[in-house]
């Protein structure tokens, strides 16, 4: 257990599979990235992009999940527009991801969709949350 405990991307995961039945052994989830987007002038998804990458290979280097299950990672380039981000919620979704990271320009409509499929989403970028009283999601609205 402190194995996990020092693998925060790993244990997020782990809560992720208690919540959502997945009958696979590869999980897969969606990093919703701006890439080419003219919005943001930092567009962070060039330097997240390397972190996704790094922290994937270490969960399954080192075996943190349980045995026979391998993470991976899916990734749309959302270009910082609305209509991009939500259509990729959908497109992995359809893709049986079991929760997303991102968007960082807009996400009040993709953290709805998400919601509304009962799936996770973590945002890299976003400082404001607002919490429902009525469920276990935590909508993430400051993108």
């Amino acid at each position: 257990m402190n194995n996990l405990l020092a693998h925060p991307l790993a244990t997020l995961l782990i809560c992720f599979m208690c919540v959502v039945c997945v009958p696979a052994t590869n999980l897969t989830v969606g990093y919703l990235a701006n890439i080419h987007g003219i919005h943001g002038k930092n567009r962070q998804g060039h330097i997240i992009s390397g972190a996704m990458t790094y922290a994937v290979k270490q969960v399954n280097d080192q075996h943190i999940l349980p045995d026979n299950y391998t993470l991976e990672f899916i990734y749309e380039d959302t270009k910082g527009e609305t209509l991009e981000g939500t259509n990729a919620v959908i497109n992995m979704w359809r893709n049986n991801v079991i929760a997303f990271f991102g968007p960082e320009n807009s996400c009040e409509v993709e953290a709805t969709v998400s919601a509304s499929l009962n799936l996770p989403m973590v945002s890299y970028v976003s400082t404001i949350f607002i919490f429902s009283h009525n469920s276990v999601t935590l909508y993430n609205l400051g993108c």
